[in-house]
């Protein structure tokens, strides 16, 4: 091999020195230094809005169904996603066709929609206790007041949904964490 093929292998290998690494591994730290802390409250802010969401939508699908089959239609607060056996909305819920307008699932009844519990340690309060019951008109003539949904943060970015005597819901409304 001689002097000019030894040169040219020299300044044509490719890589990254030491130096160059460690500024890449710097700057990547830094990033991420930034960049964690805001997704943090990026992931609250839409576990928020999926669980508000989640429950309006069955508060719709609960009104829609007690409409259209004529029924009453119960959504109630359930810790095991078959029966109203919580208090504690947070706990999860259950949305069922009560045949026998008992308020409580029977055999008869046909269970429609159910929740899980809520993730990320958030908290779901109802001021209307722990059922909102719609008649065969689609009114929930029993319930009149309001979810509120909070999260570790307290009120700023309390999430609240109003349920009037008509049946209808609408997001907003006093409450606090």
């Amino acid at each position: 091999m001689n002097s000019m093929d030894l040169q040219r292998s020299r300044t044509s290998t490719k890589g990254y020195s030491l130096v160059e690494m460690l500024v890449a591994v710097s700057m990547a730290s830094v990033l991420a230094g930034v960049g964690i802390p805001a997704m943090n409250g990026y992931i609250k802010n839409d576990r928020l809005a999926v669980q508000i969401n989640t429950l309006a939508g069955d508060l719709a699908l609960a009104r829609s169904v007690a409409i259209s089959r004529h029924q009453s239609v119960v959504l109630c607060a359930s810790d095991d996603q078959a029966s109203c056996s919580s208090e504690n909305w947070a706990e999860g819920w259950i949305v069922f066709v009560d045949m026998d307008s008992d308020t409580e699932v029977d055999d008869d009844d046909e269970l429609i929609g159910q929740s899980p519990a809520l993730g990320g340690e958030n908290k779901l309060s109802g001021s209307m206790g722990d059922k909102v019951v719609y008649d065969a008109r689609g009114f929930a003539p029993d319930t009149l007041g309001n979810f509120v949904l909070c999260d570790d943060r307290g009120d700023e970015y309390m999430k609240s949904m109003v349920i009037e005597r008509t049946g209808r819901f609408s997001s907003g409304g006093n409450g606090s964490c």
